[in-house]
């Protein structure tokens, strides 16, 4: 099995109500960063259960991007809210910020 470490999910979906569909099942999976953004965690087998699960929620004008976040990432963020108190469970209050 694979090692557990966070990715990044984004998604823009066309329609209101996939978009609560999609909402829904990835705020149970992760932490909810900015609207359409989320963290999680765990080892690829989860992602990729993941992933079959949102394909059948989706259609082809829906955009899903999931990105696998590097152990020592570098971000830059700007505005209010930058990283909800929650994340704190997975370590981000730990990367490097400016």
């Amino acid at each position: 099995m694979s090692a557990t470490r966070r990715w990044l999910l984004a998604y823009d979906i066309a329609d209101p109500s996939r978009l609560g569909k999609v909402y829904r099942f990835v705020k149970g999976e992760g932490i909810h960063l900015q609207y359409s953004v989320f963290v999680l965690e765990g080892d690829l087998r989860r992602m990729l259960k993941i992933t079959h699960q949102l394909q059948a929620m989706v259609r082809k004008e829906d955009d899903v991007r999931i990105y696998a976040i590097p152990a020592k990432p570098w971000w830059r963020g700007f505005g209010p809210g930058l990283v909800p108190k929650a994340a704190e469970l997975f370590g981000l209050d730990q990367w490097p910020h400016p």
